[in-house]
């Protein structure tokens, strides 16, 4: 009898875990769930709120990658909006457009934003949250750029000025 259940669990733990199919049902609870999000974002006057619309596309997006399907999930996202696909889709724009409003989210913003969430997907800490990670890259970025940044306390948002240039100074050999 011993011997029939180590078996048992031994063929059990040697199979290959199947993977549970994404269903359309799904795809469609996820995307109303994130444009819930943006309407919240649309709604708010706080300038740090699409923190939390960019931060729900980062880790759907994540967990679709984590799965290795990211791309055809994205076609999936794509198809139940209304929009075709010729080539393949960036995951995290293919998710912006089909949330979003079209009216609001220019493509130009829609770049930026799925630019920024790739970014972070490569770079960000596991344990550290997106909006963090965004405005400490923000600050280097700035930074690197001759720009002075300061926090403005109020509402957590970013300022930055451009510092003068300075002259190099040359100095000749005598």
């Amino acid at each position: 009898m011993l011997r029939a259940i180590l078996r048992t669990s031994s063929h059990a733990l040697s199979r290959e875990p199947k993977a549970i199919p994404f269903s359309t049902a799904a795809m469609r609870a996820n995307l109303l769930r994130l444009q819930n999000e943006w309407e919240k974002v649309q709604v708010s006057r706080d300038r740090s709120a699409i923190y939390a619309y960019l931060s729900a596309i980062f880790e759907l997006v994540k967990w679709w990658n984590l799965e290795g399907d990211a791309v055809s999930r994205a076609h999936q996202a794509l198809h139940l909006r209304g929009y075709s696909s010729v080539r393949e889709p960036e995951p995290f724009a293919a998710v912006i457009l089909c949330t979003s409003n079209p009216d609001k989210v220019d493509h130009r913003t829609q770049s930026k934003w799925s630019g920024v969430l790739r970014h972070a997907a490569e770079f960000k800490r596991l344990d550290e949250p997106l909006h963090e990670f965004i405005v400490r890259r923000a600050v280097s970025t700035h930074a690197q750029h001759g720009m002075l940044v300061a926090w403005d306390g109020t509402d957590n948002t970013v300022v930055a000025f451009r510092l003068p240039r300075l002259r190099s100074l040359s100095y000749r050999a005598r």
